[in-house]
């Protein structure tokens, strides 16, 4: 049978950290933002941990952070609001818009312990 395209499922919680995995390995292999391709060297854990290995701590902190999205604080009511799971390009743009340093901690820890101060240094170039 030839192969068809079907939308995925966005209700369920864990279709929608499946998506953050796969949305999450994408990212670190730089196929959403270019500039990742060009740190991959600097990972201490290949991306395709992403799908493979589900329960390794700096996997779960970064599909944690893509789940949740974004957290804002409210200038009005002073209180913490997260804005949705972030698996795709254009929702991730969204989510830097609101918040520069999205993603920065749970990145971090992908990287070798040399390199995370060079991360910080780029991280505006990388976006």
């Amino acid at each position: 049978l030839p192969a068809q395209w079907l939308p995925y499922p966005a209700d369920d919680e864990e279709c929608v950290r499946s998506r953050a995995r796969w949305f999450g390995r994408a990212l670190l292999e730089g196929k959403v933002i270019p500039g990742f391709a060009a740190i991959k060297e600097w990972y201490a854990s290949p991306a395709a941990y992403m799908t493979r290995k589900p329960h390794e701590p700096r996997v779960d902190a970064l599909v944690r952070a893509l789940c949740q999205g974004p957290t804002v604080v409210s200038k009005k009511t002073k209180r913490r609001r997260a804005h949705g799971p972030v698996a795709s390009r254009a929702k991730l743009f969204e989510a830097w818009d609101r918040s520069p340093s999205y993603l920065l901690p749970e990145l971090e820890q992908w990287l070798q312990k040399p390199f995370r101060t060079e991360l910080r240094v780029k991280w505006r170039q990388l976006k």
